[in-house]
């Protein structure tokens, strides 16, 4: 009789970027307004996550995206909360049929070197569907003069337009909203550029107020312009 062999299991196939931007880019849209343009995405059904200072002062913002059959859709839709601080602003996309983004993982220092892919939208006048940069997670840190606010940096560079985006880790969980480049130190010194992102948990923390109205830290600059003053 012949002994039977015990075969390992199959291993299971390593996701790819590919794959988790199939999965994601409907939920990513293009946000304009009379000055600005900027990228946001579902962060629940009916509401929308981007930056403040894509928003502004704005009430009302145009989101701009693709339907399910891969259509160009636009529509105007109200901005109910901000965080000036956090740099954060809800929106009311309520009439609009898009999926969310489930996934949301909180990271730390300790996740420094890890591979992620920020998506968002350059500003050319044409839709289509976003783009993508890979790059690592480079710096994760607590601003303990600001309300130990979690702040982000990555080498995966942000185009103009790309502010408000969503920063994916591999597994696909959302860990930070694209933000600023900076391209100075706080004494001046010019640098290759650090791209800035505020961590998801700062956008759980005010979640609930911003989606009630509540328009948070009015008088503060962003916490990406105040950190080069502490340098």
């Amino acid at each position: 009789t012949v002994t039977p062999i015990s075969l390992p299991p199959t291993p299971t196939p390593a996701p790819s970027w590919n794959d988790l931007y199939t999965e994601i880019r409907r939920s990513v849209v293009k946000v304009e307004t009379s000055k600005h343009t900027g990228s946001g995405w579902v962060y629940e059904r009916g509401w929308l996550i981007t930056a403040a200072h894509v928003v502004d002062a704005n009430r009302e913002v145009t989101v701009l995206y693709l339907d399910d059959s891969g259509e160009e859709r636009s529509k105007k839709v109200r901005v109910i909360g901000t965080d000036q601080l956090r740099d954060i602003a809800t929106v009311d996309i309520s009439e609009i049929d898009l999926p969310a983004i489930s996934g949301r993982r909180d990271v730390d220092a300790g996740d420094a070197g890890e591979p992620i892919m920020t998506v968002g939208y350059s500003s050319d006048p044409e839709i289509g569907w976003p783009s993508i940069r890979i790059g690592a997670l480079t710096t994760v840190s607590t601003l303990r003069w600001l309300g130990d606010l979690k702040a982000l940096e990555t080498d995966a560079a942000f185009d103009p337009g790309d502010s408000g985006g969503p920063i994916f880790d591999l597994q696909g969980n959302v860990i930070g909203m694209a933000q600023a480049t900076a391209f100075r130190t706080g004494s001046g010194q010019r640098i290759q550029g650090r791209q800035m992102a505020v961590g998801i948990l700062e956008v759980e923390d005010v979640w609930e107020q911003l989606k009630e109205g509540e328009r948070l830290n009015q008088d503060s600059d962003h916490w990406f312009s105040r950190r080069f003053e502490e340098e």
